[in-house]
């Protein structure tokens, strides 16, 4: 993992059983896992500022918004 500092938003996908941790000094965002509370991954954005995402649990799909250049990026988690 690759945490910077503290997170500023977290969002869950029940069906995924996924964690998602947005801070702003990671160019990325964590991933835990919520059965064990212990990181999945850390999912590069190659952005920095990704203090800021959602999940849309229906699509299964993360939303990151990389601050640096205002765009969001959309990512398609596996398990």
């Amino acid at each position: 993992m690759t945490k910077k500092g503290g997170i500023d938003q977290v969002a869950f996908d029940p069906k995924l059983g996924l964690i998602d941790t947005f801070e702003g000094g990671a160019k990325g965002f964590d991933v835990y896992d919520a059965n064990t509370m212990k990181p999945a991954t850390f999912v590069s954005t190659g952005v920095a500022t990704a203090h800021t995402g959602d999940v849309d649990t229906a699509a299964r799909l993360v939303f990151a918004y990389h601050g640096e250049n205002d765009t969001l990026g959309i990512f398609k988690p596996v398990r």
